[in-house]
């Protein structure tokens, strides 16, 4: 379980580099490209759905699924932090119209799981150096996540609809800057 979600990291970095490219370093990235980032963050997506119904179930929330057992609990901040990944990305890039409620949704949800993970991280700190490890990887973007949801909201909320969004390079690099990553 926990190597298919690491697999799923590794492909979220690369799309995220990809993201960063098409946003941060080109002014007008082609069509071409901007269609094959959004079926890449949306395969992700559905990656993350799968493995969540094949490993922890359909009817479980994931929030409250601390019934599940002490494996899960430790599995489900990684699955948080992929989702977030996720859903920015499938927010950043997107077309506008039909999929506005989609992308409420997924912000809605990106805002769940990171206050989740803050509120573990806060229990868990402490309680051993490998856990005050893993919570410092987690924390900041999680924190980053909460603190940019407003704004990230507001700039896709005002576009038309029926246009290919691209999340404007100031706010992409702000919540990248908030959680450390560089994206020049």
């Amino acid at each position: 379980m926990l190597i298919s979600l690491i697999i799923i990291l590794a492909t979220i970095l690369g799309l995220f580099r990809d993201f960063t490219k098409a946003i941060c370093n080109h002014t007008d990235p082609p069509l071409r490209t901007m269609m094959g980032l959004i079926s890449r963050a949306r395969n992700l997506r559905l990656a993350l759905r799968t493995w969540y119904s094949s490993h922890i179930g359909i009817d479980a929330s994931p929030i409250l699924a601390a019934g599940l057992g002490n494996k899960y609990c430790r599995l489900l901040p990684v699955f948080y932090l992929n989702t977030i990944y996720s859903n920015r990305l499938n927010t950043c890039i997107h077309w506008t119209g039909t999929e506005t409620l989609d992308t409420e949704e997924m912000e809605k949800e990106t805002q769940r799981f990171a206050k989740t993970i803050v509120t573990l991280c806060e229990g868990e700190a402490y309680s051993t150096v490998k856990s005050g490890l893993i919570s410092a990887q987690k924390l900041p973007i999680a924190e980053a996540t909460i603190e940019t949801s407003e704004e990230w909201k507001q700039q896709w909320r005002c576009t038309r609809q029926g246009q290919l969004f691209k999340m404007p390079e100031q706010t992409f690099k702000h919540w990248c800057n908030l959680f450390g990553r560089k994206t020049s």
